[in-house]
């Protein structure tokens, strides 16, 4: 490779084929059904998850007088669901905003080649 004409045609052809393209790879997506449990089974949730079931089984057991505790059991349940949808519906805004920043790359770039600037896609 000289600095003056660049690189051949051959010899870019040749890398090309050796290296492959000039690509980032790209991150295999998890399905939305997936991201969304996972935001619902963080250790935080978890924890709810458990008080609620608790509240719950301690209304089963004694009903008399223990509504409050089943009501509170279904509270903490609809809390880990808002939760959940919230944190799912902002990571979603995240990843189309990264998306975002794709469509600002190049699509075209300048190179030397065989001692001529030529355009090719990026």
């Amino acid at each position: 490779m000289n600095l003056e004409i660049g690189l051949t045609t051959e010899a870019a052809v040749k890398r090309n084929l050796e290296e492959g393209d000039n690509k980032l790879p790209e991150k295999e997506k998890t399905p939305a059904w997936i991201r969304f449990l996972k935001e619902i089974t963080n250790w935080f949730a978890i924890m709810l998850w458990i008080g609620s079931i608790l509240c719950i089984i301690t209304f089963i057991i004694q009903p008399e007088g223990n509504l409050p505790n089943l009501v509170l059991g279904f509270v903490l349940i609809g809390v880990i669901v808002l939760t959940g949808v919230i944190t799912f519906a902002q990571g979603a805004k995240s990843e189309a905003l990264m998306e975002g920043f794709k469509n600002m790359l190049p699509s075209v770039c300048k190179v030397l080649r065989d001692g001529k600037i030529t355009q090719l896609p990026a």
